[in-house]
């Protein structure tokens, strides 16, 4: 009792020297002896003046989170002998409207006055030189706010989430701002950023809805998200160090009406300017060589395009839904293009290379080697192998898309690739001809092709890549090329004329979901590469009655079947050797099992809670049983066995009822 009495003792002294209390606030004394810092306050008051020292000794710094989530402060005064306030320190104080602010305090932590959603003003002093993360992040009622002249960066989401904020000077030392830095500070109208900024982070001026006008300095990349939901800004001007326009940089700057991009620039990244509908007028740079996905996407205001040679990749979706664009020039120099270049440009009557000449070839555009789109009405088509001289090598992502005409196709030697979707949602196409050479088929390629019977599978193609038949429900196929090493995610998902399918031995990878709702799958054919975690695709089709292991298949591992209770019957080839320990286990529909000639070694607990197994015939060749191989099955259970072999023997101890082989 004495010794805890003196841990105790011991315990409270401890807590002495690290945290003592003034009235409604602890502080703890710093290793000087002279100053301080808050580390809670305790009060409820609404007014709360911070003292300026405890018992002789200068309070300093206020530390993280001290007045976090108080509801009761409306107003504050800081004294002027604290310089830091710390992370968190009055995070969450909701009603806070008014802060006296020391006028030696130098820095202010991560998120220090963050949610503080009724501050409405703050004046800082000019000692300040470090403002921190989030440090005024959704302050929603914050009006005025200044940045001390000595700050040379506005770091991570300061003012972030700021509704009310209408204006503010960055001074001329800074540098750099932070990501998401302004962001949906909404009311915000005009900014000026001084010469010395040169870097400007992700998000920085995100969603601020009523910006009008701003200047950039001399920066060298718009980063993502940099104006994305500028809904007013009518007019930028891109400095000519700019040599990169990041994704999403102007999204829905709705009042934007044109764009000089400097020289410089090689890359316009995804949705660069998609949804800017008033963008009249676009002047692209010389050496741009990357148009990325989306990037100018939308009901935008353009009339006519002109890309500079040297274009090299247009990505999918890049000028879709420009229902404006009448003329379109796309120099020779593109080698690269994705799905869904044009889609949706109605009034688009002239697509010409740089010498204006067209790429429309008959109902088809054809853009150097690729096949863009086809426009004609035919119900039976055989591509062209060549357009303007040259051989089409590719077919671009949705070319064909959702053309309900169509019935059948012969694409052409040469083709070595198939785009995602290229005949998607094509509902009466019912035959296609590949060509060998193929070697890409996109995901979901004949996706919803619900009248598709009949496709061959060129030994080229080595990959079945996600989805590329779900939803054609006609379609019979019943293997693939023993070239194929990967069948991917959904690739015949709801395919439900497929009864039976063989899984060839080179496959190394089916995904769990590659039969997925194929309902009148009921034989499947599996070998080695197809054992482990590949069979997962196959455990959950309820219409799956039968599993055949191949003929090139000696070993059946442990728990290679395990659980596959819906199956009725599984067949081992002649050439299997070996079954692991709980290969068949929980097959619970099965009722009798052959093990073929040839079968050495039968692992524990293989046929465990098989319940409904009934007989089970063993070769000669048996020369090792494991324990409880038919544990929890049933008592009618009769193994076939040949005199005098191991599987006689193994039934006699187990207690197992047996009969002979004649």
């Amino acid at each position: 009792m004495k010794k805890v009495l003196v841990l105790l003792s011991f315990f409270i002294i401890s807590l002495s020297l690290f945290a003592d209390e003034a009235g409604d606030f602890e502080y703890r004394p710093n290793p000087d002896k002279v100053t301080a810092v808050i580390t809670k306050y305790k009060g409820t008051d609404a007014k709360v003046i911070i003292p300026g020292s405890f018992f002789g000794l200068n309070v300093i710094s206020i530390e993280q989170g001290a007045f976090q989530n108080n509801q009761q402060i409306t107003e504050l005064v800081i004294p002027d002998t604290v310089t830091i306030i710390g992370n968190w320190a009055f995070s969450g104080c909701a009603n806070l409207k008014s802060v006296v602010f020391s006028n030696k305090l130098t820095h202010i932590g991560n998120g220090a006055f963050g949610q503080c959603k009724s501050l409405e003003k703050i004046a800082l002093p000019d000692t300040v030189t470090f403002i921190s993360n989030s440090a005024f992040s959704g302050c929603e009622g914050l009006v005025e706010a200044n940045i001390p002249p000595n700050m040379t960066a506005i770091f991570d989401s300061v003012f972030n989430g700021c509704l009310s904020l209408k204006e503010i000077i960055i001074p001329e030392n800074v540098t750099m701002i932070g990501r998401w830095a302004f962001a949906d500070c909404k009311s915000l109208t005009k900014l000026t950023l001084p010469a010395a900024v040169t870097d400007i982070r992700e998000g920085a001026f995100l969603r601020c809805e009523n910006l009008a006008e701003i200047n950039l300095p001399n920066i060298t990349v718009l980063p993502q998200n940099i104006f994305n939901g500028c809904y007013l800004l009518e007019k930028i001007e891109i400095p000519d160090s700019v040599t990169n326009i990041g994704r999403n940089a102007f999204t829905n700057c709705r009042k934007l009406q044109e764009v000089v991009i400097p020289d410089e620039v090689i890359i316009i990244d995804q949705w660069a300017f998609s949804g800017c509908e008033s963008l009249r007028d676009v002047v692209f740079p010389k050496k741009l060589t990357n148009i990325n996905d989306s990037a100018f996407r939308g009901d935008i205001a353009l009339t006519e395009i002109s890309l500079p040679v040297g274009v090299k990749y247009l990505g999918s979706d890049v000028f879709r839904g420009c229902r404006n664009l009448e003329t379109i020039i796309i120099p020779s120099s593109v080698n690269n293009i994705g799905g869904n270049l044009l889609t949706d440009t109605p009034a688009l009557k002239n697509i010409v290379d740089e010498n204006g000449e067209s790429w429309q070839a008959g109902d088809y555009l054809i853009i150097n080697s690729t096949l863009i789109a086809y426009r004609g009405d035919s119900e039976e088509l055989k591509v062209p192998g060549s357009a303007r001289g040259g051989n089409i090598t590719t077919i671009s992502s949705q070319a064909f898309m959702n053309n309900t005409k169509l019935k059948s196709i012969e694409i052409p030697q040469g083709v070595e690739s198939i785009g995602s979707e290229a005949f998607a949602g094509c509902s009466n196409l019912a035959s296609v001809k590949l060509p060998e050479g193929l070697k890409d088929i996109g995901n979901n390629a004949f996706q919803r092709c619900v009248k598709l019977e009949e496709i061959n599978i060129p030994t080229s193609v080595t990959v079945l890549r996600d989805a590329i038949f779900s939803g054609c429900e006609t379609l019979k196929i019943n293997t693939v090329g023993k070239q194929i090493v990967s069948i991917g995610n959904n690739t015949f998902g709801g395919c439900k004329a497929i009864t039976e399918f063989t899984i060839p031995n080179n496959v190394q990878t089916v995904h769990v979901n590659a039969f997925n709702n194929c309902t009148n799958l009921a034989v499947v054919t599996v070998s080695t590469s197809s054992f482990g975690t590949n069979l997962n695709s196959l455990k959950n089709l309820q219409a799956l009655k039968k599993i055949i292991v191949n003929e090139d298949t000696k070993v059946v591992p442990s728990l290679t079947f395990l659980g596959f209770a819906q199956v009725t019957e599984i067949v081992l080839s002649q050439g299997s050797r070996y079954v692991g320990a709980s290969s068949f286990e929980n097959c619970k529909n099965i009722t009798d099992f052959v093990l073929p000639e040839g079968i050495e070694f039968v692992g524990a607990y293989a046929f465990y809670d098989c319940d409904k197994l009934k007989n089970v015939k063993f070769p000669k060749t048996v020369t090792y049983m494991g324990d409880y191989i038919f544990s929890g099955n049933s008592e009618d259970l009769v193994l076939r066995v040949y005199r005098d072999s191991l599987p006689e023997k193994y039934a006699k101890e187990y207690g197992l009822s047996y009969i002979y082989i004649e």
